[in-house]
């Protein structure tokens, strides 16, 4: 009869072991996915104003109203960036939400690289020689590059500014 209680027992308390781990792996799992640095909630976006960028349309495709000078308003912008826009017939153009420090804008920048780096793939690499702490240059396969970089908006307003450029003729 004891050894009947203690089995019984036994097979309880692993089964509320197993629950209570299944749940906080579960739990592990959610906020892994969620803090993920490199996940990027703009990469289905980015990815699809790239596509666009390498056919020999260009941009024309996501062009959108008119703007002063040569930009357009884009018809893809980026969730989470601003001011997404066409210059000419080679250029997209987004801007961050500001920060209010040149440190700050420096660790965004880190940050949206290895982003963007993630979201786009191995066939996009660093240009090491033409970057550095405020603008990194990364080359895709074909003719497009794309450039990360600080602004300065005014005293206290820092920018990321994303900039896909055709180098196609």
């Amino acid at each position: 009869m004891i050894g009947f209680a203690l089995n019984r027992w036994t097979l309880l308390m692993l089964a509320v072991m197993f629950v209570l781990a299944h749940a906080g792996a579960a739990g592990q799992d959610a906020s892994r996915d969620s803090a993920a640095p490199d996940q990027a909630p703009y990469c289905g976006e980015l990815r699809q104003v790239v596509a666009v960028a390498a056919t020999k349309e260009r941009f024309s495709p996501i062009v959108g109203s008119p703007r002063e000078g040569e930009f357009t308003d884009a018809r893809v912008p980026l969730p989470g960036w601003k001011d997404c826009a066409i210059y000419g017939s080679r250029m997209y153009t987004c801007d961050s939400e500001q920060v209010g420090t040149s440190a700050a804008v420096e660790i965004m920048l880190a940050k949206t690289v290895g982003q963007v780096r993630a979201c786009l793939g191995e066939r996009w690499s660093e240009v090491r020689e033409r970057s550095s702490a405020t603008y990194v240059v990364l080359h895709g396969a074909g003719a497009l590059s794309l450039t990360l970089s600080t602004d300065r908006i005014d005293r206290e307003a820092f920018i990321v500014r994303l900039t896909l450029f055709s180098r196609a003729p």
